[in-house]
């Protein structure tokens, strides 16, 4: 989607604006100042690819995927699948065949089902999250259990950092950390810093003001943050330094704060970025929820925020996604696209993973994305 273009008779407006844009940068690079709120200009040459090439639906593990089950691909290519239906993950190669089960013996609350973030180790270990019971699981490469800890807070996302210390992305409710939306968690178990925003607050009504999406930045001493809520995109060191800060006018997010009152099929949901991810020449992608261009209301309104959506084939129905790639350092949109249905996260190596729906079950599909120009 291209963005508006100045007319011919602006040149002069558009050269002073440019030395100025270059003093406020030299300026910029001395005081870390955020950059906000610019004004998208496409690259008119380029276009995002998306070329489907395999479907995880837990065939050969004993079970089957479901709409909670995340997929993770380890340095060695590998795919760590789950949890399934039972309750178990998966290893599967990178064709996406069966290898081994592991984690669904480790005791846990029988009320409490598995949600789990998984990353991954050089030697193809695995770290699992449990956002429900609070705690890491790792298991060897082989899916032995290896160790757990008890986290200080659910870990809606995780980054691993050296000395088995993690940035945390979640809600911690101690007087010193409230509002704050990443936390780094020592190995002991102890936050050892909070931080993330200017005024830390929580709200009833506004409960994703401390909810981000985060991912490694190519600089091992950041990370990327994205707000759920806003079109806007964030680069910190895990010291608790805002390094960057770009917030784009796209014609298909409107910002907002508080949830829609009422289930998505009587109040049109609004856009909601999923996911972001840097590549290896420093542009970085998003992946925002967007109801389809043809939604309508099926459902009678009615007080609250549930969703109502049972089956995968009910939000296969509502929403898309539009994947864009931005270049933080210009503060400029490259390029957009619209995919049908839900695609929710990257994986390493340039995949995106959405669902899909199989015999009403719902099942992963993985799409490899490039950026053309």
């Amino acid at each position: 989607m291209a963005g508006s273009r100045p007319p011919a008779n602006l040149v002069g407006v558009r050269l002073r604006k440019a030395l100025l844009e270059m003093l406020a940068s030299l300026a910029s690079g001395l005081s870390a100042q955020p950059k906000r709120a610019q004004q998208p200009r496409e690259c008119l040459s380029c276009v995002i690819r998306a070329t489907p090439f395999l479907v995880v639906d837990g065939a050969g593990s004993g079970s089957r995927t479901y709409e909670f089950s995340e997929l993770y691909r380890l340095p060695s290519g590998r795919f760590v699948i789950g949890p399934l239906v039972d309750g178990w993950h998966a290893v599967l190669d990178p064709d996406g065949r069966f290898i081994h089960r592991f984690g669904g013996d480790v005791g846990r609350p029988k009320d409490l089902p598995v949600v789990a973030r998984i990353e991954g180790d050089l030697q193809d270990t695995v770290h699992l999250y449990d956002n429900f019971w609070q705690r890491e699981l790792v298991f060897g490469p082989a899916g032995q259990f290896v160790r757990a800890r008890r986290l200080p807070l659910p870990p809606f996302w995780v980054i691993r950092l050296p000395e088995e210390r993690l940035l945390v992305q979640g809600r911690l409710r101690t007087q010193a950390a409230a509002g704050y939306p990443f936390h780094v968690v020592e190995a002991s178990g102890r936050v050892s810093r909070s931080f993330g925003v200017d005024r830390p607050q929580l709200l009833p009504d506004r409960p994703l003001d401390d909810a981000r999406a985060i991912a490694p930045a190519r600089d091992s001493n950041a990370f990327w943050s994205a707000w759920h809520n806003r079109h806007a995109i964030e680069k910190w060191s895990f010291d608790g330094r805002r390094l960057l800060s770009v917030e784009l006018k796209v014609p298909w997010f409107e910002p907002w704060t508080r949830p829609p009152d009422g289930p998505v099929r009587a109040v049109k949901p609004p856009p909601f970025i999923n996911a972001l991810w840097e590549d290896d020449s420093g542009l970085v992608w998003l992946l925002t929820r967007v109801p389809k261009v043809d939604w309508k209301p099926t459902a009678k309104r009615r007080q609250g925020d549930e969703e109502d959506l049972t089956t995968i084939d009910d939000a296969l129905a509502v929403f898309d996604t539009i994947i864009e790639v931005i270049d933080p350092q210009s503060s400029r949109m490259v390029a957009s696209a619209r995919l049908s249905g839900p695609f929710g996260y990257f994986l390493r190596g340039g995949i995106v993973v959405g669902m899909r729906s199989r015999d009403s079950h719902a099942v992963l599909q993985l799409a490899r994305v490039r950026l053309e120009r």
